[in-house]
């Protein structure tokens, strides 16, 4: 089973309010998959361990998707950044980048 990331919205994998993401190179997953969430797999330190959040999450879908789309369809755009987790963030909580 492959480790996930989630260090950027960790309490939204722990309270269960995320349900899709976002992630360039991950296409080889299969729908079917579990992948193990955790805070950080990459760049540990030696004696650091993992910090696993939750059971496993199993891929539902999978798609290619221009991140315009998010853009080019605002509601759309602003019900995706609500799924991954983002609707009350001060800063992502646009589909586009206001800075």
């Amino acid at each position: 089973m492959r480790n996930m990331s989630f260090a950027l919205t960790t309490g939204q994998i722990l309270d269960d309010t995320k349900d899709v993401t976002r992630r360039l190179g991950w296409m080889f997953l299969k729908p079917g998959e579990l992948v193990r969430p955790v805070k950080k797999c990459m760049g540990l330190r030696p004696g650091e361990k993992l910090d696993v959040l939750r059971d496993p999450i199993r891929v539902l879908h999978l798609r290619r998707e221009p991140l315009r789309a998010m853009v080019d369809d605002l509601e759309y755009g602003f019900d995706e950044v609500r799924r991954e987790g983002f609707a009350d963030h001060l800063d992502y909580r646009w589909p586009w980048n206001p800075r």
